[in-house]
């Protein structure tokens, strides 16, 4: 038998599925009792319970036990009245029971009739409330089958939602999504420009601390100020390289963030690449526009990768991260900037991925 079975269910298709999933579909209510199969070597769809071992066996309903014969009148015979004659079933002699001239038992002939009457009657009852409980079955199987029906068809949405079906959804584009000739980000070299800034400008508030402790503690001699001053040249230095590191940092930053943008701008993005940057620098106003330009950036992102069959093999972006830096930045600063680190990695691998050639997307491997 065939590993590659087709479904049609409600006019849709799915598949192919193997036969231990169609047996675990039946098992979950996914597959009723009028849902269509096919696989390679049949000429026609067939119904699910036609195929062997797929739906469990039903067990046969328990055969009528045949009534009571009724008893045969034999003709009256000439000149005298007519007398019953006895069932074939009470020809055995009785004990203390007498017998007739002709193998019948004295006394027995008129009372067979109502017996073989009355067990008539309860054979009547008992199939009544055999096809009452049948009848019962039946409902509660169509309230199954119904409930299961349902069941299934959020199933198969789910199933649709996922990716598992093979078939494309209506409206969805059939090409590849077309490329942006974008640079390649440098992740590394954004961390170290704002690593090294905040560590310059963290290392100059540390030492013009302690050179200001020393001050305050000791009367200084002509030597110590010109190792003073030595100290404040130094720091100097520091917090003036430190902020320009922070400020390429910050550049790159945005640089990298509008690249992002403007490789999702084919898929009909929210903001265009200009706004998403600009508007995060109006003071109050960016406290709004940056949930836009990080955690929308991260929606629309999905939604595009999603539609695109080529795009399948993208690195997912995670909405929920983004939204907590986004929230974050507004009221614990602290944290967000280590949010910062992760947030901007799902940026330069999407970028990353966004500026291949639709041949070497198909390349990659498929993101778990």
């Amino acid at each position: 038998m065939s590993d590659q079975w087709h479904l049609l269910q409600d006019g849709r298709q799915y598949g192919p599925y193997g036969w231990d999933q169609l047996v675990q579909f039946v098992k979950e209510g996914r597959i009723v009792r009028d849902t269509m199969l096919w696989t390679d070597g049949m000429e026609n769809w067939v119904l699910a319970p036609t195929l062997q071992g797929l739906f469990p066996a039903e067990p046969a309903p328990a055969p009528t036990p045949a009534s009571a014969a009724a008893p045969v009148a034999a003709p009256a015979p000439r000149g005298g009245a007519p007398k019953p004659v006895a069932a074939a079933g009470a020809m055995a002699k009785r004990p203390g029971q007498g017998t007739s001239s002709q193998g019948r038992p004295a006394g027995q002939s008129t009372q067979m009739a109502p017996r073989s009457q009355a067990s008539q009657q309860a054979e009547r009852g008992r199939q009544a409330d055999r096809g009452q409980e049948r009848g019962q079955e039946r409902g509660r199987g169509r309230d199954q089958d119904r409930g299961r029906g349902r069941d299934q068809d959020r199933g198969w949405d789910r199933d649709q939602d996922r990716g598992w079906d093979r078939d494309q959804d209506r409206g969805r584009p059939s090409g590849p999504y077309p490329h942006q000739r974008v640079a390649q980000p440098n992740y590394e070299l954004l961390m170290a420009l704002l690593c090294s800034g905040l560590i310059l400008v963290g290392i100059g508030f540390w030492a013009k601390w302690q050179i200001h402790l020393d001050a305050v503690r000791n009367v200084g001699s002509t030597d110590e100020l010109v190792v003073n001053r030595n100290q404040e040249l130094l720091i100097q230095i520091m917090w003036i390289t430190g902020p320009l590191c922070l400020i390429a940092g910050t550049i790159l930053n945005f640089v990298y963030l509008s690249r992002l943008w403007q490789c999702l701008q084919n898929g009909k993005p929210r903001t265009t690449p200009g706004l998403a940057v600009g508007l995060l620098l109006v003071p109050l106003f960016n406290l709004y526009w940056i949930f836009v330009a990080y955690y929308g950036l991260a929606c629309d992102y999905n939604r595009i990768i999603r539609r695109y069959p080529d795009l399948r093999r993208a690195p997912r972006m995670s909405e929920g991260l983004f939204l907590a830096y986004c929230i974050c930045s507004i009221v614990a600063a602290p944290v967000a900037l280590v949010m910062w680190f992760p947030v901007m990695l799902q940026v330069c691998k999407a970028i990353q991925f966004m500026a291949m050639p639709p041949a070497h997307r198909m390349k990659m491997p498929v993101p778990r």
